[in-house]
């Protein structure tokens, strides 16, 4: 994997519209998403979730930090499809 794992679990939770929902569909705790999250932020320095009691939104830099990171998941995803491919054709070709 060409990318930090975290960007997943900031999806998750975007698309789960809560910490607790976006930890059931990963099948890990919530305090382990809570975790990754925290650990993303820190790394950014920056702050990508406002929680509340009604759950969770995007901060401004959470809005780009999870467009982004939905592109940078493609790409990397199609880089490895990529390399993958060459190795597959380097392996025939002197086989």
């Amino acid at each position: 994997m060409l990318y930090n794992t975290h960007l997943d679990t900031l999806i998750r939770v975007v698309e789960a519209g809560s910490f607790r929902r976006a930890a059931e569909q990963m099948d890990i705790s919530p305090s382990a998403v809570l975790k990754q999250i925290g650990l993303l932020e820190k790394d950014l320095g920056v702050t990508v979730f406002d929680r509340t009691r009604k759950g969770v939104t995007l901060t401004e830099a959470g809005e780009q930090v999870y467009s982004d990171a939905k592109k940078i998941i493609r790409c990397c995803n199609e880089a490895e499809a990529r390399v993958r491919e060459a190795a597959g054709k380097a392996s025939s070709a002197r086989g």
